[in-house]
């Protein structure tokens, strides 16, 4: 009998081992993530962004997940009836080191909603070899048209790396 439980043991222990990076922190609310910012503002009733974090890549240079920590409350329905704009603007030193003559750079998605252990989330993978961000600025608009109108608050996130 104390076999069995030493066996089940040396399995749970060798399979949380496996879990990603990503599937950790999400499974714990963000809370060990260290590239993170609380946020804890309504984009609109019933939708807000509880915290923003960064999860860089381990598999892929240059690549990291965008992480939105929502709302306990927040349904599929309402988080996937949007799409979300994230505009980014770099610092005067990204601009010059990657070359970037505009102001700002867009990063939209549509949002899906995804759930960890009684977390919710949305996530946006991106591309970037970008490191000091001034700002990120969020809102929503139609998911499948965008007729130049902002449906939500705008929630801004200044001063953040990408590591």
């Amino acid at each position: 009998m104390k076999k069995i439980h030493l066996i089940s043991l040396i399995i749970l222990l060798f399979c949380g081992a496996c879990a990603s990076k990503q599937e950790n922190y999400l499974n714990k609310g963000l809370v060990e993530l260290q590239n993170k910012r609380p946020v804890k503002m309504s984009l609109i009733e019933g939708f807000s962004i509880e915290t923003f974090g960064i999860i860089k890549s381990e598999d892929k240079q240059d690549t990291y997940d965008l992480v939105f920590l929502l709302n306990a409350d927040v349904t599929k329905e309402v988080v996937e009836n949007y799409s979300v704009t994230i505009r980014v603007v770099p610092t005067d030193e990204e601009k010059e080191l990657n070359e970037i003559t505009t102001s700002e750079l867009i990063w939209d998605f549509k949002p899906e909603l995804i759930e960890k252990n009684g977390h919710k989330y949305m996530i946006n993978t991106v591309n970037t070899k970008l490191k000091k961000i001034k700002e990120f600025r969020f809102a929503l608009y139609h998911r499948d048209r965008y007729k130049g109108e902002i449906l939500s608050k705008v929630i801004s996130v200044r001063n953040i790396t990408m590591y």
